[in-house]
């Protein structure tokens, strides 16, 4: 996946309304919700030594001090306007207060 399409990714999920950033902030943002996106892995259709097909996996997660309904559906509704299937999980950091849902999605 080239530079242009980490972009382009960063560019669609920021239609949210949500700042993100890849893996991690240096500085965590001022204000809630923020995201954070990362690469996992990627699943190629091979053939006669060479690659037909990719599909990368990212992580999309979004931190908030509260249950944040609103961010989530902002999120999703990015998703469906793009056609992006996603899985949706949901966890409590208590070491650092805050809310975590992550989606798993396919480009």
């Amino acid at each position: 996946m080239g530079k242009e399409k980490y972009a382009a990714l960063k560019a669609m999920l920021e239609e949210s309304g949500i700042p993100f950033c890849y893996r991690e902030w240096k500085k965590q943002p001022k204000s809630f919700p923020f995201g954070a996106y990362l690469f996992v892995d990627q699943a190629n259709l091979i053939s006669d030594g060479k690659v037909y097909f990719s599909v990368d996996l990212f992580q999309v997660e979004i931190y908030s001090e509260e249950k944040d309904i609103n961010a989530e559906q902002s999120i999703e509704d990015v998703f469906d306007k793009h056609d992006i299937i996603y899985n949706k999980y949901e966890s409590y950091i208590d070491s650092e207060k805050l809310y975590e849902v992550m989606y798993e999605i396919q480009i």
